[in-house]
């Protein structure tokens, strides 16, 4: 839940503020010539990428060992379709191509695929290839820039599959060796296409740049599904839309709720699937997929995007050689990445010797272990990528310093286990409200597994009620909710309470309490005056014991 922290000086200040003369004026900004790249159509020697410099690719530089042809073996198109499959047990090892600086492994877009068909196999809504203009320009603050360098195999006029790093990506500046024109273009479901105007083999090195919030965006509160712009609102076959529903009620979704929540809870519920073989059932491989929670990345991202589609929320499936994700449109955001996570016993990254790792920023979705610990998030045996580069963090961070300890170093155990939930408006203080509509749930569902197979703990969920929205220095903030597990409140728990700004960092922790009968605890905690005025998360968390699991409020 968000708190706002404010101060009496700030408040009398501010009163006063239109007494106060002006003392600057604006000036505009005078020409930059390290920006003259841009007005001459050509590539700049160097983008930044957090606090370093990439240099441009090498444009003549010939084919690596590990590096790819596009358009190879007449190989000059995407699939046009791809359905749900039944294996959903463990991947094997996967290779991935980096294409990219800095790179954006897993998360390169290959082919993304934006319609349901009757048979529950998706497509490409509008496969026309609209022309892309170039854009020649600096990058602006708000988006982050990124090298791309490709082999081409190119027929003269013929449009070849372009990788890309988001649908709404702008492609700034090219190059080409041998120098040749080339021309972009755009589908539907935001797959790339370029066209060299020569025979032959080429380099092509271009600069691209897209919207920071794709990688990590905070949804406004207070957005509705109505707010979709009704042009853009997917169209479900009927047979589609009738099972969709059904797994819809399973999860506990209301459509009266804002858009935000229903993203948390579907990103909750479909990247807490395990890969395991797929029992027998209706027939129906996306219900049974979906309601057993079985699968890896291709079953979690199609399966989600069916379901996303049949709440009217635009999405895309995306895949490449290594991985599936999803992305969906926000109103004001435009469209963001949601990665779901997967299962794979090893990936190894080709041409990612000399790159950068792309930090994407915080994630602002759950994070239930099941997914913290997938090829994703680049954890387990991942082979190609340099150990500097990939020290910036995980995706999910941004390599920024933070204040004080993480959660991870304070609450490392509860971090482990499934997160809870936090509450909506019209909270009652001491006692949680009485239907899980009101909770973002991060949890198991409550007819699904309970326990974690890896360590036979029962898993939990904390609930949080506060009725404060803002509190001042110094004062008491009340907090209450409850723990639970298997349905059931869970009495003699630790609970850990802590302050934050980033999600990742804690800017306070407070006294801790245990949780009472029935699971429920209701503490007054007095905010610490020293804290900076400003916009905190409240975090619960509980790092469990010997029979349940840890888990942490979201």
């Amino acid at each position: 839940m968000k708190l706002s922290l404010v101060s009496f000086a700030i408040a009398f200040a501010s009163a006063n503020v239109a007494a106060e003369p002006i003392l600057h004026e604006f000036i505009p900004a005078q020409p930059n010539k390290e920006d003259d790249w841009a007005r001459r159509g050509q590539l700049p020697e160097k983008i930044k990428n957090g606090d370093r410099q990439l240099e441009r690719p090498d444009p003549r530089e010939g084919k690596k060992r590990d590096e790819r042809v596009i358009g190879r073996n007449a190989n000059t198109t995407r699939k046009t379709s791809t359905r749900l499959d039944r294996t959903t047990t463990h991947d094997g090892t996967l290779n991935y191509a980096a294409e990219f600086n800095p790179s954006v492994v897993p998360f390169k877009r290959m082919t993304a695929f934006d319609q349901i068909r009757a048979d529950f196999s998706l497509t490409i809504k509008d496969p026309a290839k609209v022309a892309l203009p170039l854009f020649s320009r600096p990058t602006p603050p708000t988006h982050d820039a990124f090298w791309g360098s490709v082999i081409l195999e190119s027929k003269r006029g013929v449009p070849l599959p372009l990788p890309s790093v988001a649908p709404d990506a702008n492609i700034v500046s090219y190059k080409t060796h041998p120098a040749s024109e080339a021309r972009f273009f755009r589908d539907s479901a935001g797959n790339f296409w370029v066209s060299v105007q020569t025979d032959g083999r080429f380099r092509l090195t271009f600069l691209t740049d897209t919207p920071r919030t794709f990688f990590s965006a905070q949804i406004p509160p207070l957005l509705k599904l109505a707010d979709i712009p009704s042009g853009m609102r997917p169209n479900v076959p009927n047979r589609v839309r009738d099972d969709a529903r059904r797994l819809i009620d399973h999860i506990g979704i209301d459509r009266r709720q804002s858009l935000r929540r229903i993203l948390l809870k579907l990103t909750s519920y479909f990247r807490n699937f395990r890969a395991r073989a797929l029992a027998s059932g209706s027939g129906n491989t996306y219900l049974d997929i979906g309601l057993s929670q079985s699968g890896v990345c291709r079953h979690r991202s199609m399966g989600f995007v069916i379901t996303a589609q049949t709440l009217g929320i635009p999405a895309h499936y995306v895949t490449n050689e290594a991985h599936a994700f999803t992305e969906v449109f926000v109103p004001r955001l435009g469209w963001i990445r949601i990665d779901l996570g997967g299962a794979s016993s090893q990936l190894r990254v080709a041409n990612a010797g000399q790159k950068e790792v792309h930090q994407p920023g915080p994630d602002p979705f759950p994070r239930p272990h099941r997914f913290a610990a997938g090829y994703s998030q680049l954890q387990g045996q991942v082979s190609g990528i340099p150990t500097q580069s990939a020290a910036g963090g995980r995706p999910g961070q941004r390599g920024s310093r933070r204040r004080g300890r993480t959660f991870d170093q304070q609450f490392g155990a509860a971090r482990t286990g499934n997160r809870g939930g936090r509450t909506g408006p019209g909270s009652t203080p001491g006692r949680v409200p009485p239907t899980k509509e009101d909770y973002v749930v991060a949890g198991p569902p409550g007819t699904g597994e309970s326990r974690d197979p890896d360590t036979g703990k029962q898993a939990t969920r904390i609930l949080l009620s506060s009725p404060a929205k803002q509190v001042f220095r110094g004062d008491p903030l009340r907090i209450s909710g409850r723990v639970e597990g298997a349905k059931r409140g869970i009495s003699g728990l630790k609970i850990q309470i802590a302050l934050s700004q980033d999600g990742e960092s804690i800017a306070a922790s407070l006294a801790p309490t245990i949780s009472g009968r029935g699971g429920h605890f209701s503490v007054q905690r007095n905010v610490p005056k020293t804290l900076p005025v400003g916009v905190y998360e409240v975090y619960v968390m509980t790092p469990g014991n010997g029979e349940y699991e840890g888990s942490i409020s979201q």
